[in-house]
């Protein structure tokens, strides 16, 4: 469902006005990104895998379980880690 799937990546645009928070703090932005990056990646890997592929690959839908549990995991440490720091900046 090409609906469903533009939302993972499309709801966290909304935090991107709190980048400025990061601009003293590039290492943090870079580390985000890429953490974000990886969890996507591993996500996307494993939905490919289980979906698009015929037979699926035996251990399949527990890969993709495992990534959807260290996406989900990885939104909410972000969200939390922009929240940490808006309240060190007196943004919030």
């Amino acid at each position: 469902n090409k609906v469903i799937t533009a939302q993972y990546f499309v709801w966290w645009i909304a935090f991107l006005s709190f980048l400025p928070i990061y601009c003293s703090r590039w290492r943090g932005v870079l580390l985000s990104c890429a953490v974000w990056v990886v969890a996507h990646g591993a996500w996307l890997a494993c939905a490919y895998q289980l979906e698009f592929t015929s037979p699926p690959p035996t251990g399949a839908a527990a890969w993709t379980h495992a990534a959807s549990c260290a996406f989900v995991t990885m939104k909410c440490l972000l969200v939390c880690v922009t929240l940490q720091l808006a309240r060190k900046e007196n943004v919030m």
